[in-house]
């Protein structure tokens, strides 16, 4: 809450003084630090506007604002890039998202895995059975060897020719 007052003591050689509250009987104490940087020191009678918090010898006020002074605005400085030098942080990024691009795209990132309904899939009948690939990778989730060798020539991510010879599964479904 902010109060109004005047300066009623000020010790320029000490950087304090006291603030009498309109219709409050006292004073209340302030510290140079409490008024604005860029103005003088304040003057006595002067009318004030400030906040009140506890401080180490009790009530002072704080954020102090001279009501009949001119306040100062200072502008914002702003910072400009000299037209002598370019700014390629736009291209650096637009390169950095072709590359990202590049990369989940390609079919050797096993992380990116595309899903059946992702990717038109072949159809096989092996045994009067169609097979599509539905995110199996390994051995132990196949039916058969004609599924395995389906899932290994047609599914991406596949995990079953450990010895890379073609055939899949050869412990499992499609042994010697």
């Amino acid at each position: 809450m902010r109060f109004q007052g005047v300066i009623v003591q000020w010790f320029d050689e000490k950087g304090y003084g006291f603030i009498k509250i309109n219709d409050v009987a006292g004073q209340t104490f302030v510290h140079r630090s409490a008024f604005p940087t860029a103005q003088s020191q304040p003057k006595l009678n002067e009318l004030v506007t400030f906040e009140i918090a506890e401080g180490a010898k009790g009530q002072q006020a704080y954020n102090v604002q001279y009501v009949n002074r001119a306040r100062h605005v200072i502008k914002p400085v702003r910072y400009e890039t000299p037209k002598s030098k370019k700014n390629y942080s736009g291209l650096i990024i637009m390169a950095m998202f072709g590359f990202l691009i590049l990369n989940l795209m390609s079919p050797k990132n096993p992380s990116i895995k595309p899903s059946g309904s992702d990717v038109p899939q072949p159809l096989v009948s092996a045994d009067h059975q169609n097979f599509q690939c539905r995110g199996k990778s390994k051995c132990s989730e196949m039916v058969s060897c004609d599924e395995a060798v389906y899932y290994l020539k047609y599914c991406p991510g596949t995990v079953m020719d450990s010895d890379g010879d073609g055939l899949p599964c050869e412990d499992q479904w499609c042994g010697h």
